[in-house]
């Protein structure tokens, strides 16, 4: 009881250190609950201690709480702050992920509902459109000569990705396009591409959702047991995954209290099917449904969040809310225009490095990003950044789990398992090359039909012994194929780990020697690449735990030496230009880039790669929000909590009656209530806990109390084999590998969309034109507004919006105009040079970004003639409240909130659902008031000033002159 009292008294501490909406939020006795958290306002810690509340104090089960999250890398955070709130134990037993990660479990733990084998694969995006082309190339498809030859497959993906995204099946989508000529072709092969996927054993990322939805409409007690559900980005649901909300929580046996957190003003995958309107669909469904606004903003400067309000006040149609922060009002944002695009790069490549030289330590690349609306404007930047010797890395080009080799071996690993993964073989039979061609692979194909209910590899067995028509060399051939399928099939059998049979794969086929023959001119970061695969499975980290595959020891040294080096050893560091192949492998022949690269085995992204390449993913998996610096995941921490873990008591609950749950394996029925150790044994969905207790005790007698309670619960989170946990994570992780090397010292270029969730001090947002920021083409302005909302938003400092005047479109030159959404910012917020240094904006800067400011130094100070400058903002020294996210200790005393006042648009000219901005009046400042200051605070402030004015003028940083915009009109 001592315990418990100690831990609960412990969660007490941190709910009374958050502030009052966010402790409104946690505590809230809501059925059904919105949470509406602006940018940087602590959504996930509040998600996480909802969690917590819920089994500490409502006395919920671990088992019974689903936390879905839009990233394994959101999952894993939110994990380890609950590990030091509830225990490694009770954390472990919550069913937490991804959308796509739970039902893949589900669906897998009852197959035989739906209508598929428990070993199916999943087929990434790369795998549908190989099936697609092969459609394509069909002649027994009745489709036009322009679907078949002129139409590209990841087009017709992305048709049938987003039918599927709001919940029309193939049949329902042949019916309703029967008749239209523009989409009965696609409605044909959206039919047969779904009759491959059964042929193949095989399910995509939209099916995984869908099947999980018949799931639950065919039986009802799947999640009976289940009492809270937390959704996380709610703005990035789409029709089908708001679909499933209900049916988890309206469509099973028990009530269930349902919280979701998001921000409407951040949903910009469209694209991708995410439907704002979900936020209204809930409060019509559930007529219960209380909102909470979280409107403190803990990252950004005052000054930064008022030119970003400026700009998303403008959609008419948003839910009113507001954003204000007592973190220092900063510096006004610099609005710069540039002659070009190669002026625009140059600046921004010298504004770089002139920061990270005056804040005296306070900055380094790492703390830079580079944002665009689309990913080929990054061309410039990475050209000058190269001449520059700026470290950089690329969010949003070829991710780790796409490269041809990673897809090459694990299409061996997936193939071994699942034999009917024709796919799988397809990739296979070739790599290394085994002069098998089109012809013969034709005839394997129609032999492989002519023995239905065969899998593919007993077709290449039954080939091998004799079977066919084929000559001894293709026998031999493919006998040897199966002999090594075979070998990895028998030590998957044998349970033995997984990184030893990726490395008899490589040794088998000897694919070293045929990276050396195929693509000589970077083999040796292809291997390594390898290596970094067999290092994941070693180290196991892919147990719901990391998004990124874990980098190598070398890796990690030379990521860390890169982080703590100095400025004056950065100047000299030597730069690499290497050959790295780009990864179109349609046809097997690659095209040839310059990239920079600076540490060893590391894989390097297509710059060249289309932004609606990588926005069309149908991982549907985005960026995670990262509201808080701190994390207690180091060594040290884990040990600590783990030490404590022991101490966490296993909190009672009332008996109740729980209903049977069943589980499908192929197609027969497991019951989990009474199952024998025999089948325990069997079933790789079960594993059985071990415990040393003594016999007879009364702790080994609550121990089997609670195995009992705990065994009524299917276990989604440990009850799965390690290859199905093993394939799925590299199938279902989505965050780049490059994006760990930016934290290690590098400047990150991205994508707006890529960039949604993350933060950093200082923030370029460049090409901000009519034409690009909003799209020509784009019909929904508001969209436009918030994504470029999203990305003023990620800066905590620092923010430059840079135009180009001319831009090469199409290889004509143009004349580009500033983006409308500036048009009328209060003269206050910004400056159209670059930002002006004195010791109080270090200052400030220490304290936003949390580090200890530098000393004062009078050298690093630039003044500008008066003539030319145009006023800035006051600055404010006031500290942050940083309580709340657990910074300091000491803090102001937190101010009652204001209401917003919405933005009144009776007779406003808008266009497309966006004001003018011209009509808006000027924003009020973020910063809420605070307590008068005392006579002799002001004199300090009085004096302070006039000794910045009095300093001596330091020499002014070159750098390419900005174009002079006095006013916004």
């Amino acid at each position: 009881m001592e315990e418990e009292r100690r831990w609960r008294k412990q969660f007490q501490d941190t709910i009374n250190s958050l502030n009052e909406n966010q402790r409104r939020s946690v505590l809230s006795k809501a059925k059904t609950l919105q949470i509406l958290a602006g940018p940087g306002s602590g959504k996930t810690r509040v998600l996480t201690c909802r969690a917590a509340h819920f089994v500490l104090n409502e006395k919920i089960k671990p088992q019974q709480i689903i936390v879905v999250t839009f990233t394994n890398k959101a999952a894993n955070e939110m994990k380890k702050r609950l590990y030091t709130m509830i225990g490694s134990k009770n954390t472990n037993n919550l069913v937490i992920g991804t959308f796509h990660a739970i039902c893949a479990r589900l669906v897998r733990f009852n197959a035989g509902v739906v209508d598929l084998k428990s070993n199916f694969t999943i087929a990434d995006t790369d795998v549908s459109h190989d099936i697609i082309k092969s459609l394509q190339k069909d002649r027994s498809l009745p489709i036009s000569d322009f679907t078949r030859h002129k139409q590209k497959p990841g087009a017709i993906f992305g048709i049938i990705s987003k039918a599927k995204s709001e919940g029309i099946t193939a049949p329902e989508y042949s019916k309703l396009n029967s008749h239209k000529f523009e989409r009965k072709d696609i409605a044909t092969i959206y039919t047969a591409y779904e009759e491959q996927l059964k042929l193949n054993n095989l399910i995509d990322f939209d099916n995984l959702l869908i099947k999980a939805c018949e799931l639950f409409r065919k039986k009802k007690n799947v999640l009976a047991h289940i009492k809270g559900v937390l959704v996380d980005e709610y703005q990035d649901t789409n029709i089908v995954q708001y679909e499933l909300i209900k049916l988890i929580t309206k469509n099973q046996d028990t009530d269930k209290t349902v919280t979701i957190v998001g921000d409407p003003d951040q949903s910009i995958f469209s694209f991708r099917s995410a439907e704002p309107k979900n936020f209204n669909k809930m409060h019509t469904d559930y007529s219960d449904t209380q909102t909470i606004n979280m409107e403190q903003n803990y990252r950004s400067t005052g000054t930064v969040l008022d030119s970003a309000l400026h700009v998303i006040k403008q959609d008419i149609k948003r839910i009113d809310k507001s954003l204000y922060t007592n973190n220092p009002v900063g510096i006004p944002i610099s609005l710069i225009s540039t002659h070009n695009e190669d002026e625009q790069a140059t600046f921004v490549a010298k504004e770089i490095k002139k920061v990270i030289k005056y804040s005296k330590g306070l900055l380094d690349y790492k703390d830079f990003a580079v944002l665009m609306r689309m990913n080929y404007i990054s061309q410039k930047f990475e050209a000058t950044f190269r001449k520059y010797r700026i470290p950089f890395t690329i969010i949003g080009g070829d991710r780790f789990f796409n490269r041809i080799e990673i897809k090459d071996i694990l299409a061996y690993l997936k193939f071994a398992y699942n034999n009917f993964d024709y796919l799988s073989y397809s990739r296979i039979v070739n790599v290394p090359k085994r002069g098998i061609g089109d012809v013969t692979l034709t005839k394997i194909g129609a032999f492989h039909e002519a023995q239905p209910g065969n899998s593919m590899l007993e077709t290449l067995r039954a080939i091998g012994n004799g079977g066919g028509t084929f000559s001894n060399p293709i026998r031999q051939k493919l006998k040897s194929l199966a002999m090594i399928c075979n070998d990895i099939k028998a030590m998957i059998d044998q349970k033995m780990p997984i990184h030893e049979i990726l490395e008899f794969i490589t040794d088998a086929i000897k694919y070293k020697e045929h990276l050396k023959e195929k693509y000589f001119a970077d083999h040796e970061a292809r291997w390594n690449n390898i290596g970094e695969l067999i290092s994941l499975a070693k180290a196991e980290t892919y147990l719901g735990e990391d998004d990124e595959p874990v980098m190598s020891q070398t890796q990690t040294k030379k990521s860390q030496a890169q982080q703590d080096q100095t400025t004056k050893d950065l100047d000299d560091l030597q730069m690499i230009d290497a050959e790295v192949v780009s990864e179109d492998d349609s046809d097997g022949e690659g095209k040839y880039f310059n990239v920079s690269e600076l540490s060893f085995g590391e894989h390097v992204a297509d710059a060249g790669c289309m932004l609606d390449k990588v926005e069309k993913d149908a991982g549907k998996v985005f960026p995670d929000d990262q509201d808080f610096p701190e994390s207690p995941g180091d060594d040290k921490t884990t040990h600590k909590i783990a030490a404590h873990d022991e101490d966490l008591p296993e909190f009672d609950i009332l008996d109740e009656s729980i209903p049977d749950f069943t589980s499908y394996f192929s197609d027969k029925e497991i019951d989990l209530t009474n199952i024998t150790e025999e089948k325990e044994k069997e079933s790789f969905h079960f594993t059985q806990k071990e415990y040393d207790q003594t016999e007879g005790s009364d702790n080994v007698k609550k121990e089997k109390q609670e195995e009992n309670f705990s065994s009524q619960f299917p276990n989604y989170q440990h009850e799965m084999d390690p290859i199905i946990e093993f394939l799925e994570y590299c199938s279902l992780s989505a965050n780049q590998k490059e994006q760990d090397e930016a934290e290690g010292g590098r400047v990150t270029v991205s994508t707006m969309h890529a960039s949604k969730g993350l933060e950093w001090p200082c923030v370029f947002v460049v090409t901000c034109c009519e034409g690009v920021v909003p799209m020509h083409h784009d019909p929904d302005v508001s969209e436009e507004g918030r994504l470029l909302y999203v990305a003023m938003t990620r800066s905590q400092f620092f923010l430059y919006c840079v135009t180009p005047k001319e831009r090469t479109v199409w290889g004509q030159m143009q004349t580009s105009e500033r983006s409308r959404f500036f048009k009328g910012m209060d003269s206050k917020l910004y400056t159209t040079h670059s930002p002006e240094w004195t010791n109080e904006t270090r200052s400030m800067l220490a304290v936003t970004i949390g580090k200890p400011a530098p000393p004062d130094d009078d050298n690093l100070v630039t003044t500008r003639k008066k003539s030319g400058s145009k006023k800035t903002a006051d600055y404010s020294t006031q500290y942050t409240d940083y309580q709340s996210q657990g910074f300091y200790s000491q803090s102001q005393t937190s101010q009652p909130s204001f209401p917003s006042s919405p933005v009144k648009n009776e007779s406003k000219p808008f266009y497309n659902g966006f004001v003018s901005a011209s009509t808006i009046p000027d924003v009020k400042p973020s910063t809420r008031p605070t307590k008068r200051r005392s006579q002799q605070d002001k004199g300090q402030k009085k004096k302070r000033t006039t000794a910045f004015a009095s300093q001596p003028k330091g020499k002014a940083e070159p750098s390419v002159k900005p174009e002079p915009v006095d006013k916004l009109e």
